[in-house]
């Protein structure tokens, strides 16, 4: 449909934003032929590789099978990591070691259920935990490698919280966000499955179904009260797993990613002059103190520790200036397409990362919780700031304040460069 193809581009726009980089031509050729076909080694079962629809028909015949083979139980999650949604977004836990582990092997443990009214879910349980260790996909080329790392980690819609509309239910016409969904699936994925099984194609519907009945199978009533903490651990995965799932799907196929709303601000950046003035402010405010003074440290050097409260020497002056650049381009050269920062005479390229950081720190974050990229990028415009500055006349005319510790002195610089505290008359 046009609505899913133009989602799947704006998710592709919007790696192109989050990496800095665009999209090649070869690195799309690549990724369409990657999307709908994948791998000769993908399309093998049994030792004998299919054609790409051939493997369908028996990944089909073997799912709908009483079969239990490995191929068997790995079928109905293969054919529908097949599907875009899916293929786009191929991280999953295999919850293979740790507390996982040892609930597995203490709940899941016997090749038959513990009683007969867990029936097909108990063996259903097994099979998920056991295919998710093999889930990861197996093919190795730039394409794949992009997808698993760069590209999930910024976009993946199974990562969405909040209230993000996913769409409007059509019996009465409530809107159905993110956490209501997730709240459905942590009831039981049953309950999940009813509100979303009309929107997911028939693959995604069976494997929910398996699911359900896997959850069914895990409630801790079932099992002994000594392992009911390991029971409520895989419940609570099997219910985590069928939320992700359905979210990837549905979060692609209505345009919604990881961070929806940073990417749509981000993406008007160099349209909308009203952002320009909310970018200036937060940058101004994160680099000069209170948003008032700028604090130029004595003590320490671009890289080193911050000296000790009582040691700390610095110098302070007029706030410095910021201001949102942009660059059209002319006939000599192109557009630039990330606006720039300039803190005093340093220019500083607003990345979605550096944008996402501001509104982060708009919404309550501690500047020292910055990440790394984002702390030392501050850090060394300050620094080379603070150079400047120390020579420059025009912050340092006649008289400057110095902080010593907890204290701030005048330091008179025509005047036989007298200390004066800021309480003396």
């Amino acid at each position: 449909k046009p609505s899913a193809q133009n989602n799947l581009i704006k998710f592709l726009h919007f790696y192109e934003l989050s990496s800095g980089k665009r999209w090649t031509f070869r690195d799309l050729f690549s990724l369409v032929s990657y999307l709908l076909i994948g791998d000769s080694n993908e399309l093998t079962i049994g030792g004998r590789t299919y054609t790409p629809c051939d493997w369908t028909v028996k990944q089909l015949q073997l799912a709908e099978g009483n079969d239990r083979s490995r191929d068997a139980t790995r079928a109905p999650y293969l054919l529908t990591n097949k599907l875009y949604h899916h293929r786009l977004f191929s991280n999953w836990p295999r919850l293979a070691s740790g507390n996982h582990f040892k609930a597995v092997r203490t709940v899941l443990a016997g090749n038959e259920a513990p009683s007969d009214e867990l029936g097909e879910g108990y063996s259903l349980a097994k099979v998920h935990f056991k295919v998710l260790k093999s889930l990861a996909s197996s093919e190795n080329n730039s394409i794949s490698e992009i997808l698993r790392t760069d590209f999930s980690a910024s976009l993946d819609p199974g990562l969405l919280h909040g209230e993000h509309v996913l769409f409007s239910s059509t019996e009465n016409a409530t809107k159905v966000t993110v956490n209501f969904l997730e709240e459905r699936f942590s009831l039981s994925v049953k309950d999940g499955l009813e509100l979303v099984k009309n929107r997911l194609v028939k693959s995604e519907q069976n494997l929910l179904e398996r699911l359900a009945k896997a959850d069914e199978a895990l409630f801790e009533h079932h099992y002994s009260p000594k392992i009911s903490n390991h029971v409520k651990l895989l419940q609570a995965s099997v219910r985590q797993f069928a939320a992700r799932f359905t979210k990837r799907s549905l979060g692609l196929k209505y345009g919604i990613p990881k961070d929806s709303n940073l990417f749509e601000a981000y993406a008007k950046l160099h349209a909308d002059n009203c952002l320009d003035k909310k970018v200036e402010k937060l940058v101004r405010l994160l680099v000069n103190e209170n948003g008032k003074v700028f604090k130029i440290p004595l003590s320490t050097t671009f890289g080193q520790p911050v000296a000790h409260r009582d040691r700390n020497i610095s110098l302070l002056v007029n706030r410095v200036t910021t201001k949102l650049e942009k660059f059209p381009g002319d006939e000599s050269r192109p557009a630039e397409r990330t606006p720039y920062i300039k803190i005093h005479n340093r220019y500083i390229p607003i990345t979605f990362s550096f944008f996402k950081a501001l509104d982060e720190i708009k919404t309550g974050l501690n500047e020292a919780s910055l990440p790394q990229e984002i702390f030392t990028l501050i850090d060394e415009a300050k620094s080379i700031a603070a150079g400047q500055i120390a020579k420059d006349e025009r912050f340092i005319n006649g008289s400057v304040d110095l902080e010593i510790g907890q204290k701030i002195y005048t330091l008179d610089l025509e005047d036989n460069i007298q200390f004066l505290d800021e309480n003396d008359d």
